[in-house]
């Protein structure tokens, strides 16, 4: 057992996972594309200033992830060493994390996306008034991609106003596109579950009207639409993707089903009844397998080409996160006293390795630097 002396060093074993591998309970369950090319340096918008830094030095590629913690309202950067090159804190809560254009981008609950360099780490900009309910980002196809909820604070009112997904072009760190994902406004609660990203495309899955949605890039517009059943209820629906497949957990009353779409149409390709209610909140998908946890410390592996073929087995710990690298799935929670991440064998889940660190530490959100 290895044991860590800062909360930082614990959540840098999550850099173990890639950015399409990562799916955590809450805001974002996916945290959207692989590292995109070099952009600009984001000196166009509002200019954020630089938080405190650590030692100096900064982590080349593969060798640095990004994190955000959201109670402690810190966003930072730390190695495979354990060692934190650079943190601050944000004065909202951030809720997700994106790398692409040579940055990462951090989701914040009071409506802003905060630009950091790679290379410096530093902040270079601040896109200001992004989007009034905000609640996931993703990085896919050069650009940044913010999931908007409706205008409504609450469910209690009809026609609240349609769910968005917002366009940020990185070149200027502004909003180029606005573009209304609801299948219909006549629903309360017109909200994101998820917004899942392939890399070349992000796809939202919409709380009202249950379904997904395919965004085209091209055109900023909605290419593909797939409805799936009856409203699964804010929070009841979930979503990954891999390889060619869209995978979509819908928790209704209506019952309890695994969608597996086809990524480019939409067109399904199966609809399997899951064996018991999955909690599906921490969600990943590989080319073999979806990993999807159940109650207690139960996890559910779903072989991808026969879904029927449903294992429910016991995980080391009720995961708040869950990544997939290098043949090993990781998963982290903060059970009682302690942060803890442990390395599983992504087919027998047994454990394999298990780091904890001695502080109240949530692993909110993170990406890797590849």
């Amino acid at each position: 057992m290895l044991k860590f002396g800062s909360a930082a060093a614990a959540v840098s074993l999550l850099a173990f996972a890639t950015v399409t591998g990562v799916g955590c309970g809450g805001s974002d369950s996916s945290n959207g594309g692989t590292s995109g090319s070099s952009g600009s340096s984001g000196s166009s918008g509002s200019s954020g200033s630089s938080g405190s830094s650590g030692s100096s030095g900064t982590p080349g590629a593969g060798d640095a992830f990004w994190f955000i913690n959201g109670d402690l309202k810190k966003v930072g950067v730390s190695s495979l060493s354990g060692a934190e090159t650079f943190s601050e804190e944000i004065p909202g809560k951030p809720l997700g994390v994106a790398i692409g254009a040579g940055s990462a981008w951090v989701l914040s609950a009071d409506g802003k996306v905060l630009r950091y360099d790679l290379a410096a780490p530093a902040r270079v900009a601040t896109v200001s008034d992004v989007a009034k309910h905000p609640s996931h980002i993703a990085f896919a196809a050069g650009a940044v991609w913010v999931a908007e909820d409706d205008d409504g604070s609450t469910c209690d009112s009809v026609d609240a106003g349609p769910a968005k997904v917002l366009r940020i072009d990185p070149a200027n760190n502004t909003v180029v596109a606005k573009i209304s994902v609801s299948a219909t406004t006549t629903f309360a609660c017109n909200r994101i579950d998820s917004l899942v990203s392939d890399g070349k495309t992000v796809f939202a899955l919409i709380d009202n009207a249950f379904g997904a949605a395919r965004i085209d890039p091209a055109t900023n517009t909605i290419g593909k639409r797939a409805a799936l059943g009856e409203g699964a209820g804010y929070g009841a629906g979930h979503a990954a993707v891999s390889e060619d497949t869209l995978w979509v957990l819908n928790n209704s009353s209506g019952g309890h089903f695994l969608h597996a779409l086809d990524s480019t149409t939409l067109a399904p390709k199966s609809k399997t009844a899951t064996r018991d209610k999955l909690l599906g909140a921490v969600m990943v998908a590989s080319k073999d397998a979806v990993y999807i946890d159940g109650t207690e410390s139960s996890m559910v592996r779903v072989d991808a080409a026969m879904p029927s073929k449903q294992e429910e087995k016991t995980f080391p710990l009720p995961p708040d996160c869950l990544a997939l690298h290098k043949g090993t799935l990781f998963g982290s929670a903060v059970p009682v006293l302690a942060a803890v991440m442990v390395g599983a064998d992504p087919v027998t889940l047994m454990e394999k390795s298990r780091i904890e660190s001695p502080y109240l530490f949530n692993f909110d959100r993170f990406a890797f630097v590849e």
